[in-house]
């Protein structure tokens, strides 16, 4: 079973080595883990594949990690208020008591215009609707089953642990809620009013949110993941719905009447806009839901930071809405996956069949350009995300934008997917860099760190057009990073990007995005000026050593033995060797 679980991470990007083991267990081996974590009925196992702990570094509290900056009085990982400053919800002079209160009466005429609330008490608090007051009310509205364990025949459930920007173990649960009426000028067909697109998705840990942080260096996959497939003590529940209505009908002549069959009638369809909504753990409206450490965080904003769109605030008309949010792809490069009941290794095993079907799923909701554009090629290579046996292969398929980037003063550089299978990082007279891996580096570090979000966030700033990731403005993007610690905006990447442990190619996401846009010495530059320095410096202190043994002349002997090749930057020197080695690669 090991070498089935190896084989299943190494297929979706995730290597292992004599350091990073592979653990098959069942549910009984999980109770150990967290009090209370029950087991399926008797004869009933699942199997997970996923990593030792020992692979995940400890999280946000390193030594050498620059504090976060967000641009809000805030100041917060994924700051639920930075993309409402440009629509006055917060001020830039506004402390962040200010701040915070403005985005919490927000929330409350958010979650009303949502359905969340029928009307706002005299008190300030919102009373729950009879569609969505409640996480069961909004699963009995758009169809959900009762129970996660038992999802209804068109609902699709997939559990997994999310261990690129948030760390938690998840539950999903995605499925279309139609709405039809019978119609007299076509006989026995049904006309499809409405089609309402919803997901919620369950988050799961094994620390609790009331003695801690829901974030912390205590998070363990194997659990989390478990406690997401039983479905077991949920922190929180975060939901998405769209709903479609055609527009104009067609009626066509001489159809035969064929009952049951459903027949969408309308020209175009037209989509309302995403609305965001959150639960807690007993199933009550949720303004603000902790997906870190620093816990509460307001909606819309916190979903948005990742999710995209435009806040038209309560006080505008039309507001409030989020204008323009996104379904996001699910991208298997960030996460770790439990496998239930593993089929053949060599054929996609039955959750890569679920991504598939769950990618298809945003695919027909309002989503931009970018985002399509990630999922149609990430099942490219195998024939495209309607072929039922095609799945994400991180390995040895991974993504990598290769059309045509259009620089025309035209075009339109939020909607391109293109340009980094042939683009050249950013150079100098000095520093041509022939030999840099430029799509090594966007599965290292774009894909891993900035792509998540960056697909929905493309009106911002398109990661995905390597032409504007490269040169437009060209300090924009390391200005950000590396200067003002804005980017990654989740807790999670920003402190993997900068504990700066090496990927796949041998180099660390920050000394690789250093070397992308370095004109001057690169980080390797840097470091190999002092290879010989430390050579020579190794050798003095082994004839300092020598002479205090009472060794004498020999000692000059050994010395020059040793520093004179360093002197010469002989690559045959064990100390250059020794010191090159741990130089970065580029």
């Amino acid at each position: 079973m090991e070498t089935i679980c190896r084989f299943m991470l190494l297929r979706r990007g995730i290597e292992t080595d004599n350091t990073i083991r592979v653990h098959v267990e069942r549910p009984s081996l999980l109770q150990n883990k967290r009090k209370g974590l029950a087991g399926r009925p008797s004869g009933s196992m699942f199997l997970m594949c996923v990593l030792n702990a020992t692979a995940f570094v400890a999280l946000g509290f390193a030594q050498g990690i620059p504090p976060h900056t967000s641009q809000s009085p805030l100041g917060q990982y994924i700051d639920p208020a930075e993309l409402l400053m440009g629509v006055n919800v917060c001020g830039f002079t506004d402390s962040k008591q200010q701040c915070q209160k403005k985005l919490d009466a927000e929330t409350l005429q958010y979650f009303k215009s949502t359905g969340v609330y029928d009307s706002i008490l005299p008190d300030g608090t919102g009373h729950p609707s009879p569609d969505r007051g409640s996480f069961s009310a909004w699963k009995k509205t758009l169809g959900f089953a009762a129970d996660p364990l038992t999802p209804a025949p068109d609902e699709i459930r997939l559990s997994y642990f999310n261990n690129g920007d948030l760390q938690f173990g998840r539950d999903m649960h995605c499925r279309i809620q139609r709405t039809e009426r019978q119609t007299e000028v076509i006989g026995s067909y049904k006309q499809l009013v409405a089609a309402t697109y919803a997901c919620y998705v369950s988050n799961f840990s094994n620390d609790s949110p009331n003695s801690g942080p829901v974030f912390d260096k205590n998070v363990d996959p194997k659990t989390s993941a478990g406690l997401a497939i039983l479905g077991h003590d949920p922190i929180a529940t975060v939901a998405m719905e769209v709903t479609e209505v055609p527009v104009g009908t067609v009626v066509k002549q001489g159809l035969a009447a064929k009952p049951g069959l459903t027949v969408k009638v309308g020209i175009t369809p037209k989509f309302g806009e995403v609305k965001f909504l959150a639960y807690d753990k007993d199933g009550n409206p949720f303004g603000s839901p902790a997906l870190d450490s620093e816990h509460s965080k307001a909606i819309p904003g916190l979903c948005m930071s990742c999710h995209g769109g435009a806040y038209v605030p309560s006080f505008q008309p039309g507001g409030p809405a989020v204008k323009g949010g996104n379904f996001l792809p699910f991208d298997t490069l960030n996460l770790i996956l439990p496998a239930e009941n593993l089929p053949d290794a060599l054929r996609p095993d039955a959750s890569d069949d679920v991504f598939r079907r769950l990618n298809q799923f945003v695919k027909s909701t309002p989503i931009r350009q970018t985002i399509s554009d990630l999922i149609a090629g990430s099942y490219a290579w195998c024939g495209g995300i309607g072929n039922s046996r095609c799945y994400i292969d991180n390995l040895n398929h991974p993504f990598i934008p290769s059309a045509d980037c259009k620089v025309g003063t035209s075009d339109d550089q939020s909607t391109q997917t293109c340009g980094w299978a042939t683009g050249r990082p950013v150079t100098s007279a000095t520093n041509p860099k022939t030999s840099f891996p430029v799509a090594v580096f966007y599965t290292e570090v774009v894909a891993k760190y900035c792509r998540t979000c960056h697909v929905a966030l493309s009106d911002h700033f398109n990661v995905q057009n390597f032409h504007q990731f490269s040169t437009d403005p060209i300090h924009r993007l390391p200005n950000s990073v590396s200067l003002q610690h804005h980017m990654p905006f989740a807790e999670v990447p920003y402190s993997l990007y900068w504990q700066n442990a090496p990927g796949g190619s041998g180099e660390g996401p920050r000394d690789f995005f250093d070397a992308f846009f370095a004109t001057g010495p690169t980080p390797r530059d840097q470091c190999l000026a002092t290879v010989i320095p430390s050579c020579v410096t190794d050798c003095a202190n082994e004839l300092s050593s020598c002479l205090t043994r009472g060794i004498g002349a020999a000692c000059y002997s050994i010395y020059h033995a040793c520093a004179d090749p360093c002197a010469a930057n002989d690559p045959r020197s064990p100390g250059i060797q020794k010191y090159t080695q741990r130089c970065p690669r580029f």
